[in-house]
């Protein structure tokens, strides 16, 4: 087994062009995540995923971390604040921390939602189902990053150490036995 280790203020993987075409209806994903010691309590991104929307530009579906919790948003227009249904949602679910846990995602286009299950189980808090017409399309996904990339600022955020390992990417739910 195979791990990637991200320090210091993050790193990215990143699936586009021809290889994000399977996924432009939308994905599931999971990945083994261990933060050692701690969280940053900044906001931050694990997964990403972005491309054109009716009438919004660019939208971006995103989980990830904001002060130690997990953390979902979403926004149009290619950056935050520039879509007037710009959300960001977080929930009192702490991540964990010195312990392997299995992360999966759902970005669904066609539904237009988002879901989040830890270790198995879903995050109910962190699922979104959007309505087009009250403002919120979602994208035809043409990239999509894994990592970690830390935005703000958290005057510890570059003692942190996060493993990454046994990424899948897939138009099923590949779960995480």
């Amino acid at each position: 087994m195979r791990g990637v280790n991200v320090r210091d203020g993050g790193g990215k993987i990143y699936i586009d062009g021809a290889a994000a075409a399977p996924y432009a209806a939308g994905f599931f994903g999971r990945v083994f995540v261990y933060f050692a010691g701690r969280v940053p309590r900044t906001h931050a991104d694990l997964v990403f995923a972005q491309g054109p929307a009716p009438g919004a530009g660019d939208v971006v579906w995103r989980y990830g971390v904001e002060a130690g919790n997990f953390a979902g948003n979403w926004y149009g227009g290619g950056r935050e604040g520039a879509f007037p249904a710009d959300r960001l949602f977080t929930r009192r679910d702490a991540v964990p921390v010195d312990r392997w846990f299995c992360l999966e995602w759902q970005f669904d286009t066609a539904a237009n939602e988002m879901r989040l299950w830890l270790d198995g189980a879903e995050r109910r808090a962190l699922w979104r189902l959007r309505d087009a017409a009250a403002g919120w399309p979602a994208p035809r996904v043409e990239r999509i990053e894994l990592g970690f990339q830390i935005f703000g600022s958290d005057a510890g955020a570059a003692d942190f150490s996060l493993w990454l390992d046994e990424v899948a990417i897939d138009t099923r739910r590949v779960g995480c036995d």
